[in-house]
């Protein structure tokens, strides 16, 4: 009974007498040692099986007859006659007899196999390596930032020196800042094939770029030979560059700047350029702008930079307060933010009352859309009974009520739109996998004769979880539209694939007549539509399910190119 049990099991599993010898051996025991049975049962443990097979396992076997006792062991090295190597774990323990030892039974786990743990031991040292080499990089970032004086060129000559060695390959990076004109390079930059670029920004303008390029050709990763980890670093680096670069140009000529520049202690202005006494109408001799206090004396007292709005003379500035260094004053940089803060606020203006007509829309369409539900129903009935009760319909008879039957089709679609956009329901969640999705509405759509589809599926997506009904109801809306792009014909190509923040991207890619630039940004408005028969409702009912999963859509697109 007990062989049924033991040759079932997935460990492997061989059992001695007390002469050493084996009896027993299951299924598992032969896949670990690669032996058949008649190899091994009848073998002396110390003279032949061991010694071939699991040599590291005697002293466990020794350890279990002496003292009569489970003997536990892990992660012993195994060598198979290939020269493959594995490891494994398991125990040991006696079946006694009358108080005297009679078997030992043996019990063994396969582990991962050695490549495969010493591959990944490596790989997360090597990762572990990489992290810190950035966080040292973002270290000396903050060391210059530090210094009391950020002095052009030096200040860029420093940054660039610390990029190389936060790369994977630092011993064949080099880097370079290129800014209004002037490159600031490490000592062995060189041009090459191999780049890595982040643009450096101002709050209102491109100033330049920080480029990272390796030497030599190195294996593919994220992105070319670098890894999504330098991506970020790059990226992050050169957005604080472009913070503390437009800092500095506005301190380089403060008194002819157009933006308010001040230094001041807690209590008292210590410099106002002219365009800071206009602004105040005040000067050194006064107290230190109301307005300005709380925010000043918290920045000193707390030792951080801050950026704050302040409403002065009907317009809206927004002044950058930093403490200096082992001072007890700080710079205050300013600039006028009016027109950007109005634009946001008529940006914010104009999607409220998008929202509101959207729900006056909504109940209108609910409205129209049960309205005319009734009436059309009556319709299609009417054409169903008369299909039945003219045996042999005139041609033109039969030809109307064709077109009566493909006309109601049309506007039960377009109903169907109109209640699902005023009565959008929740996404019911199961477990979907995309690439069937997309299958299934091929499969049960009709494809023009002149459209040829080209699937470019990635077959290792994973399983996510959504409205199987949502998301293929909004695939099908893009596919179609593809298709009436394509009067004349072309090719659709559907592409499936995983990004690199692990999200899942669904591309559709048309040969046609493409979109208007005067149109792009209406596409998702409901009710704008270029179609004579369509409402204009499909692609924002789109929208709203895809934004329902977390996800978003986007369109690129050029008249006559699709």
């Amino acid at each position: 009974m007990y062989e049924i049990i033991l040759d079932n099991i997935i460990e492997g599993v061989f059992i001695a007498n007390q002469n050493d010898i084996i009896y027993y051996v299951n299924e598992g025991m032969l896949k670990i040692t690669g032996n058949t049975k008649d190899q091994i049962i009848g073998q002396n443990i110390f003279k032949d099986f061991l010694e071939e097979n699991l040599n590291s396992l005697i002293p466990y076997y020794l350890k279990t007859k002496n003292d009569l006792r489970t003997t536990y062991f892990d992660k012993i090295l195994k060598t198979s006659p290939s020269g493959q190597k594995s490891y494994l774990s398991g125990y040991l323990f006696p079946l006694l007899k009358n108080g005297t030892l009679n078997n030992v039974v043996c019990v063994i786990k396969a582990l991962p196999k050695y490549k495969e743990i010493k591959n990944e031991l490596v790989k997360k040292s090597n990762a572990l390596d990489e992290r810190i080499k950035e966080l040292n990089c973002f270290y000396n970032l903050s060391k210059i930032i530090e210094k009391n004086e950020l002095i052009f060129p030096q200040f860029l000559y420093d940054v660039v020196k610390i990029m190389p060695p936060a790369y994977q390959y630092p011993e064949i990076a080099c880097a370079r800042i290129c800014l209004e004109g002037m490159n600031f390079k490490t000592d062995n930059f060189r041009e090459t094939k191999w780049k890595q670029e982040a643009d450096i920004y101002s709050s209102t303008e491109k100033l330049g770029t920080l480029d990272v390029y390796y030497l030599e050709e190195k294996p593919e990763f994220d992105e070319g030979p670098f890894l999504k980890e330098e991506r970020a670093l790059i990226d992050a680096i050169s957005e604080r560059l472009g913070r503390i670069i437009e800092r500095l140009n506005l301190a380089k000529f403060p008194e002819e700047n157009p933006n308010p520049i001040l230094r001041s202690t807690a209590e008292k202005i210590l410099y106002m350029n002219s365009a800071s006494k206009n602004l105040f109408h005040t000067n050194l001799e006064n107290e230190l702008p109301d307005i300005l206090q709380n925010d000043i004396q918290e920045a000193i007292s707390k030792k951080i930079s801050k950026e704050s709005n302040f409403k002065i003379n009907d317009k809206i500035f927004s002044f950058i307060i930093t403490p200096i260094k082992d001072t007890e004053y700080a710079n205050l940089y300013g600039r006028d933010v009016t027109a950007k803060v109005k634009a946001e606020e008529a940006y914010r203006e104009a999607q409220k009352a998008r929202q509101e007509k959207l729900n006056v829309l909504g109940q209108l369409a609910g409205g129209v859309g049960h309205e005319l539900r009734n009436p059309l129903g009556a319709m299609k009935n009417a054409v169903y009974f008369l299909n039945l009760t003219l045996e042999n319909p005139e041609p033109d008879v039969k030809e109307v009520l064709d077109v009566l039957s493909n006309e109601i089709s049309n506007s039960e679609m377009i109903i169907t739109s109109l209640l699902g956009f005023a009565n959008p329901k929740p996404p019911i969640l199961q477990k979907v996998v995309i690439n069937e999705i997309l299958q299934s509405i091929l499969n049960n759509i009709i494809i023009p004769e002149n459209i040829e589809v080209v699937k470019n599926f990635d077959d290792n997506l994973p399983i996510i979880v959504g409205d199987p009904f949502h998301l293929a109801h909004s695939f099908r809306n893009i596919i179609v539209n593809a298709f009436q792009a394509m009067l004349k014909g072309g090719t659709l190509i559907l592409n499936t694939c995983l990004t690199n923040t692990g999200s899942i991207a669904v591309s559709f890619e048309d040969t046609g007549t493409g979109i208007k630039k005067e149109n792009m940004d209406k596409l998702f408005e409901p009710l704008f539509t270029t179609k004579a028969k369509g409402i204009g409702l499909g692609l924002s009912i789109s929208k709203l399910m895809i934004k329902n999963h977390g996800g978003s859509i986007d369109v690129i697109s050029e008249e006559g190119k699709g």
